[in-house]
């Protein structure tokens, strides 16, 4: 991931220049930490793994300002529209947005925690920590990929990303039969229902938007169908090998897998 700016989106737009910076630039990112992987909790119990828990991410800007005084502006004025990130919007969320020229490479919601001015200095700084809300990027933009390659009994789906994520798949049923079950590493997802010709169903697996329904012929939530074992399947980084207890033509594929790649960091 290449960056070349930070943008702070709030109740207004800052942009903090990290290369080919001008000279006319109010605002110069001097330096960011808290860009690479989040810490892990891990849970270790008589010598057996339990599990771990990504922490937040924190990241810390130090700013640069550099105010036009034939203009008006004056560090204090600067100082000003950065302390506005404190109370952007009635949520108090801002976004961090990791720019490649004018391209969104990496996105992360959070809250500024504090604002610590330098201010009697010959250069006078900022520093702004930010805790966010997850402990990843995000990509801006969905990534639509391909039909993917393969069955309905054993189909793989490519991940560029590098933080696990979830997605969405649209299938078309070709048979009639019970019970779909569909396994990706050692997970799975069992839906328990009936299925028929034409029957178009979406899976998604993707946070905020996750769950199963039937799209054709007739509409139809059917979350309550999956088994109370089953598991919201992810995307690792990768090839990624679904497998599943259909017969090779008893579903296929009506559109491209979609998902929205995370980042451990840049």
């Amino acid at each position: 991931m290449i960056i070349t700016d930070v943008q702070l989106v709030g109740r207004s737009n800052i942009i903090l220049p990290m290369a080919n910076t001008s000279p006319i630039e109010p605002f110069i990112c001097k330096g960011v930490d808290g860009l690479g992987p989040s810490k892990r909790n891990v849970v270790i119990k008589n010598g057996y793994y339990q599990g771990s828990e990504v922490t937040s991410k924190q990241v810390v800007i130090q700013v640069g300002l550099n105010p036009n005084y034939s203009s008006g502006q004056t560090p204090e004025s600067l100082r000003n529209t950065l302390y506005g990130l404190l109370s952007p919007n009635d949520t108090d969320l801002i976004e961090v947005q990791l720019m490649n020229g004018t391209a969104v490479v990496g996105t992360l919601q959070g809250v500024v925690e504090s604002i610590d001015p330098v201010i009697f200095a010959k250069d006078p700084t900022v520093q702004i920590v930010i805790l966010g809300l997850e402990g990843y990027f995000e990509a801006e933009e969905d990534t639509v990929l391909g039909v993917p390659a393969g069955t309905a009994a054993e189909w793989t789906v490519p991940y560029v990303g590098t933080f696990p994520t979830g997605f969405m798949l649209h299938i078309l049923i070709g048979a009639i039969f019970s019970g779909l079950s569909i396994t990706r590493g050692s997970a799975s997802m069992t839906l328990e229902g009936d299925f028929t010709n034409d029957d178009e169903i979406v899976i998604d697996t993707r946070k905020g938007s996750s769950g199963v329904r039937r799209v054709a012929p007739t509409t139809a939530n059917l979350i309550g169908e999956l088994s109370a074992d089953s598991s919201w399947l992810k995307l690792y980084p990768g090839d990624n090998l679904f497998t599943s207890d259909a017969g090779v033509d008893e579903f296929t594929f009506v559109s491209a897998a979609t998902y929205k790649a995370k980042y451990w960091g840049v």
